[in-house]
């Protein structure tokens, strides 16, 4: 992530789960959520991230789109394809993207392509993650 935004608290506390495989990002974003006063979980793999957000039923799924085994993209079909999982946010959160130079955010949204609630590229600023956390969970 780049530099941003300072701490600002946040109306309420918020289940947010990660699923990343890279831990260093999963744990500097956990972090500054946790300085927005957002609990949170973090899972290093896809299948974990799967039944953590069905058990645990966050407020909010961050998940990166490269990982092995299940990927964000696959995750994200699984949870908006169950009945119980449908209505959770999913944030997809990747360098894929930004080592392509392409702008996945428009495509969002898209149930076959990309079936995310919001595409943001690594790295990110706190500005722009803050914005999009706001809005997906206060969507709901």
């Amino acid at each position: 992530m780049t530099e941003g935004v300072g701490r600002r608290d946040l109306p309420g506390s918020s289940l947010i789960l990660i699923i990343d495989d890279d831990v260093d990002f999963a744990e500097a974003t956990a972090t500054v959520l946790r300085a927005w006063s957002y609990e949170v979980r973090i899972s290093g793999n896809g299948e974990e991230g799967l039944a953590l957000a069905r058990e645990l039923r966050p407020a909010l799924v961050i998940a990166d789109v490269l990982m092995p085994g299940r990927d964000g993209v696959d995750l994200c079909r699984a949870l908006k394809q169950r009945p119980e999982t449908h209505d959770m946010p999913v944030l997809l959160l990747s360098a894929i993207a930004s080592e392509r130079d392409m702008d996945l955010s428009a495509a969002s949204g898209d149930p076959l392509w990309l079936p995310c609630d919001a595409y943001l590229a690594k790295p990110t600023s706190f500005a722009d993650l803050q914005r999009v956390i706001e809005r997906l969970i206060h969507r709901r």
